[in-house]
């Protein structure tokens, strides 16, 4: 997607005006899935992840040969120190001058890595101790930094340059702004004279800026080709809903053919699909075809069975006519499918080789008999 659209969503719903603190969700994005990188694909929803840990200070994290770079995956906060902000977790060191660091103590960095994306968005901070201003997360932001694995060709993002994890790519807010010359003045409820000639003279120094940033060698730990998850699959041990250990794969080698279902309770795309699947799973079951569920989000930040989340489950699959074995992602399971949306699904052989997958978003009972069909048909 272009994230150009993604951002002048964000600064039309600050233009709109400030939001009172009263009645507003949390817009924290999850760390797994950042609101403003990427949007859900139709018919799917963010997969849920535990409350991210305190970010680390950069001096506790450093990299090592011997690392697999899980350090550097998560959230953290950060504000820049002596004239620099320092990213040790995304690759990145970036010299600050000019209004950026006459400014610094009213900068704040919110990151999230993840083993195929990462983003950094600076801002100015929003300080009004006595007023009831509700603080947007990203409070004004100026800069936005991204780095992928694969090279991005979006127009609107200037390329810096690349280390052994990432490409690194930025956009300046004043070109954002600058499509929106009233931009300012629908701001003046929300910042003082002083904060807009402040926050329009960063967005002017921020390119300038980042012609000094620096970008660093960066380990992440890889992400499982598909021919390799069928190993994790065969091997995996998972709970059931009762908190039983079992292992997936002998699940996987009852059938010829089984489709692996991850979903969450929350999840509304899943849950409709799931009377769809519940009928697949019997009308094919003679053949050699078999569903297993794996849920999401029962397992709280420590490792613990939310028992609410499990009623809540066992809710679901009463109501939808599941029959076919649910299980509980582990969280290496998660990691190892760099799990992003739900539903995400795979079939796979009974050694757990993966055929497709990962597939993205619910679908209709009839798209799905076609895969099956066709994937039976193909194993013979």
């Amino acid at each position: 997607m272009k994230r150009l659209t993604v951002l002048i969503l964000l600064f039309l719903l600050l233009a709109a005006g400030c939001t009172g603190k009263t009645g507003q969700a949390d817009p924290t994005p999850a760390p797994a899935t950042p609101a403003a990188t990427a949007a859900p694909t139709p018919g799917s929803a963010p997969a849920v992840t535990p409350e991210p840990a305190p970010a680390p200070k950069p001096s506790e994290t450093p990299v090592s040969a011997e690392s697999d770079g899980s350090e550097n995956l998560g959230y953290f906060v950060l504000r820049p120190s002596d004239g620099v902000l320092e990213v040790p977790m995304m690759g990145l060191r970036i010299p600050l001058s000019g209004e950026l660091l006459d400014a610094q103590d009213h900068l704040t960095a919110e990151v999230w890595v993840e083993r195929q994306e990462a983003i950094l968005y600076l801002a100015l901070k929003n300080e009004h101790p006595d007023t009831d201003i509700y603080a947007y997360p990203y409070d004004y932001i100026f800069l936005s930094i991204w780095g992928e694995t694969q090279e991005d060709d979006d127009p609107d993002l200037r390329y810096l340059g690349k280390n052994d994890a990432f490409y690194y790519y930025y956009l300046n807010y004043a070109d954002v702004v600058s499509q929106y010359p009233d931009y300012f003045s629908e701001q003046a409820d929300c910042m003082t004279e002083e904060e807009l000639a402040r926050y329009d003279a960063l967005m002017a120094d921020a390119a300038g800026v980042m012609a000094e940033a620096e970008i660093l060698p960066l380990t992440l730990p890889e992400v499982p080709k598909p021919e390799d998850l069928g190993e994790w699959f065969a091997s995996a041990e998972v709970m059931n809903l009762n908190g039983i250990c079992v292992s997936l794969g002998e699940f996987i080698a009852e059938n010829k053919l089984t489709l692996l279902n991850i979903w969450g309770t929350f999840c509304g795309p899943c849950i409709r699909e799931m009377p769809d699947l519940a009928d697949l799973a019997r009308d094919y079951g003679e053949q050699g075809f078999g569903i297993v569920g794996l849920t999401c989000d029962i397992l709280d930040a420590t490792g613990g069975i939310q028992q609410d989340v499990v009623q809540d489950a066992l809710d679901i699959l009463e109501s939808t006519g599941v029959e076919y074995p649910v299980l509980i992602l582990s969280p290496e399971l998660e990691r190892a499918t760099d799990l992003m949306y739900v539903p995400t699904s795979y079939f796979v052989d009974a050694s757990g080789r993966v055929l497709e997958g990962p597939i993205t978003g619910s679908m209709s009972g009839e798209d799905w008999k076609k895969k099956i069909e066709e994937h039976l048909a193909a194993l013979g």
